[in-house]
Order: structure tokens, then sequence, then C-alpha cells
């Protein structure tokens, strides 16, 4: 999938996804979560602490869940990357 085949999908503009991901957008609007989480099929609590646990320092263990949708969509939990798609 790419990232404007994820957007059209989660109905999200691509700039959104690549902002949220760099982390250049500290909280992201509520219908946005809402909108990755169903694209995904996940809790929107469960983006919502991924978002905040990708914001540690990189010197930090890296635990939960991480969603990465720059270049292909990864789903990574507790450093294991569960999901690839490309």
């Amino acid at each position: 999938m790419t990232q404007r085949q994820f957007a059209e999908t989660s109905g999200i503009s691509v700039r959104t996804l690549r902002d949220i991901e760099s982390g250049r957008v500290e909280q992201p609007q509520v219908r946005t979560l809402r909108a990755l989480a169903v694209a995904l099929g996940l809790d929107t609590d469960e983006i919502r602490r991924s978002m905040t646990n990708s914001r540690k320092s990189a010197v930090q263990e890296r635990t939960g869940l991480r969603i990465g949708i720059l270049g292909d969509l990864t789903i990574e939990r507790d450093g294991i990357v569960t999901a690839a798609v490309v």
C-alpha cells in the first residue's frame, strides 16, 4: 500500500501522514487519530500511545506500538515488526 493509497483509505492527506510520522505534529486532531485507527484496525488509544512512544529519545528502549507510514507501511510492537505492507 502506498502512502497515497493509505491516505485515501483513511481520509487523511499524505502531508498529514508525513507530518505525524516525522514528529512535526505533537497532538493530532481526534478525528485524525480515529481515521488512522479505523484504517489500521487498531484502537485510538493504541495510536496515541504509539505517538507518545515515538517521541521518546532514540536512546530509550522502544516499547509499545509504533506505526511507520513513510515509505512502506510498518507496524512494530515492542521493537519487533509485526506487519509490513509494501
